[in-house]
């Protein structure tokens, strides 16, 4: 077979299966082409750097801001990244980190107990699972933490959150989705394209799909939008309503997928019940999301698309972490979702353990004591004391095996 005839077959695989997902769900399409974007983006920019946007040291001016404070350079230098977060709890192995905005310490991929989470719109309890996709001997087993749970599926994770709402908003004015930290560089062409995709996008979603690919520190003056991609509720693949005189399923429960509404094979029904839902204080409410985890190996950090190599994350969303945030918006005549618009009612930040932020941005999530320097890791091994309390939260992390037994409240 020639070389052309085997790129005409790949364009027809591929022309086949987005039809096939078109028909399917919408949405997965939506998610598909924000993936593409970003694969854009990073062939027309991974390799190309503006003398402008880096210091004398290859760092750009938002990074060396960032890695002046809570910890300086020399600071971040003398800090023991794998021994503190071992002494958080965290496993040898590859998996999941996170933390919650606000902070309450650090979260694990695959915990046996849900993350509980507190703000000013309510409260509720956050869980992800991770099938283990570092290691196919063991994700074929099925010998570890929710292993049975992936077997048969096609999914790589699933996320799932629970709210109890005290200031609870419309359906409607929610945006789903995931914010950057800081500005990826990119050129005029791919940002015309976004600016095209985004418009097709909305013609299948709605006018509250919303991406942005941030403000450029060096060109933009006054307030700055971070890179931002969010889409309405009903991206989600599931809901489950809890009346208030009853117990909400636990988020690590086998049953959950037999309960609620699903969006799978009926998409614009789904739509259509969401839209409709009426959240109050008392119940409980659940939320999954899977649809685009096939696509994403998030232990691994890397995009998996048909036909291609795995990419890796950094290379196209700038370095981790990676928010999930679900918000609304304040009014305002500029219409830029703007930091000062948002009102959070969930906000976690994510990575992998193989591609962790680097030590200024775990200072600022997990709180500058809570990172061993390297002078205090031999005295440790001795059996020394821990800085800072340590050696307590480190107890009780590996004895309980909570997934909040290794943190302090902020």
């Amino acid at each position: 077979m020639s070389i052309m005839e085997i790129c005409i077959l790949t364009v027809g695989k591929l022309v086949h299966a987005m039809f096939q997902l078109c028909y399917d769900s919408p949405l997965f399409v939506s998610a598909l082409l924000a993936l593409a974007i970003l694969m854009l983006e990073f062939v027309s920019t991974s390799d190309k750097k503006s003398p402008k946007q880096h210091s004398e040291k290859g760092l750009s001016s938002v990074q060396v801001r960032e890695l002046a404070s809570p910890l300086n350079l020399e600071q971040s230098q003398h800090v023991n990244v794998e021994e503190s977060f071992r002494r958080l709890g965290a496993p040898d192995t590859p998996h999941e980190e996170g933390v919650m905005i606000p902070s309450h310490g650090l979260i694990l991929g695959n915990s046996p107990e849900a993350s509980p989470f507190r703000n000013e719109n309510g409260h509720g309890k956050f869980l992800v699972m991770h099938r283990a996709t570092h290691d196919r001997q063991l994700d074929k087993s099925g010998n570890y933490q929710y292993g049975s749970y992936f077997h048969g599926k096609k999914r790589l994770w699933e996320a799932r959150v629970q709210f109890n709402f005290t200031n609870p908003p419309k359906v409607k004015d929610l945006y789903f989705g995931v914010e950057l930290g800081a500005y990826v560089p990119m050129n005029a062409a791919t940002k015309a394209m976004m600016a095209t995709m985004v418009r097709t996008l909305k013609n299948v979603v709605g006018d509250q799909i919303h991406h942005s690919p941030g403000d450029n520190p060096e060109r933009a003056t006054g307030e700055l939008e971070q890179p931002v991609f969010v889409m309405p509720m009903f991206a989600f693949d599931q809901y489950i309503v809890t009346p208030e005189n009853e117990t909400p399923p636990d988020l690590g429960d086998e049953i959950i997928p037999e309960l609620g509404s699903k969006r799978v094979g009926r998409v614009g029904e789904f739509k259509k019940e969401l839209n409709e839902l009426e959240l109050k204080v008392g119940p409980t409410y659940t939320f999954c999301f899977w649809g685009i985890s096939q696509w994403l190996d998030k232990l691994n950090w890397q995009v998996k698309m048909p036909f291609l190599s795995p990419f890796d994350l950094n290379k196209f969303c700038g370095n981790p972490p990676v928010h999930v945030v679900i918000y609304t918006l304040s009014e305002d005549e500029d219409k830029r979702h703007l930091q000062r618009r948002k009102n959070y009612f969930f906000n976690v930040a994510f990575w992998s353990s193989v591609k962790r932020p680097d030590v200024a941005k775990l200072s600022k999530l997990l709180g500058p004591e809570l990172l061993v320097r390297e002078d205090d890791v031999m005295p440790a091994a001795f059996g020394g004391s821990l800085p800072g309390g340590l050696a307590a939260r480190s107890d009780a992390s590996r004895n309980s095996g909570g997934l909040f037994a290794c943190c302090v409240a902020r």
